[in-house]
């Protein structure tokens, strides 16, 4: 028989609840987590990264604004593929949405950084 006063608490097995779903975050918290992610500096050196490699197109493709011939010919050597590559805007890579909104991101995300930690010092 095990006597109660020595009988050892800490290896009894313990009895949880088992973690229900985790609950959805309201607007204000969800707009909160995205500022924190976009002002981190893991983030802008994401973006950054990003800004770099979706220029590479800029380079390699004619652009209409600075080879506007090249374009043309482009065209008329490869129609198929000037067409998927028009679709994309890669012809005028630097003036396209998906460009703009990487800088832009990459803009807000420096200045989300920079600031809170420039107004301590």
């Amino acid at each position: 028989m095990v006597d109660s006063a020595t009988h050892d608490l800490s290896t009894a097995p313990v009895e949880s609840e088992p973690p229900g779903p985790p609950h959805a975050l309201r607007p204000v918290e969800l707009g909160r987590w995205a500022w924190r992610q976009l002002t981190s500096m893991r983030t802008a050196l994401a973006l950054l990264f990003l800004l770099a490699v979706a220029s590479v197109p800029g380079s390699l493709v004619p652009q209409t604004t600075s080879d506007p011939n090249g374009v043309i010919q482009f065209e008329q050597r490869d129609p198929e593929t000037f067409r998927v590559l028009d679709s994309l805007g890669l012809f005028s890579t630097f003036s396209t949405p998906w460009f703009s909104a990487i800088y832009l991101l990459l803009f807000v995300s420096l200045v989300g950084c920079i600031v809170p930690r420039t107004k301590n010092a």
